[in-house]
């Protein structure tokens, strides 16, 4: 007895989603996505839903990373015969502590 089954072939796949970061204000932060599929993979990173001019690499880095940073980011990867949207990984941003006012010297 003969049994078909089903294959499904997701091309292109994501193999490792890109991670959510907390870091300083000021600071960096990088998402990577690693993806797998036919022909010439492209990449798109898009940050709270919108694409980010130039960044078209598997590596998205970020440097003196402000407010207007903070969000979701995703990548699409596409090979011209299909696309895929990864995982959202969020930036999330800490403000280090700031002395307003110097303390004042005392006698």
């Amino acid at each position: 007895m003969t049994t078909n089954g089903t294959l499904t072939v997701i091309d292109p796949a994501i193999l490792v989603q890109p991670v959510s970061v907390t870091n300083n204000l000021g600071g960096g932060a990088t998402f990577t996505v690693v993806a797998a599929g036919t022909a010439t993979l492209t990449y798109q990173w898009q940050q709270d839903g919108f694409d980010l001019p130039g960044q078209t690499a598997s590596s998205l880095t970020l440097n003196n990373i402000q407010d207007s940073d903070a969000g979701d980011y995703t990548v699409v990867v596409e090979n011209g015969i299909s696309l895929i949207t990864s995982d959202v990984a969020t930036l999330t941003l800490t403000h280090p502590p700031v002395v307003v006012t110097e303390p004042a010297s005392q006698t």
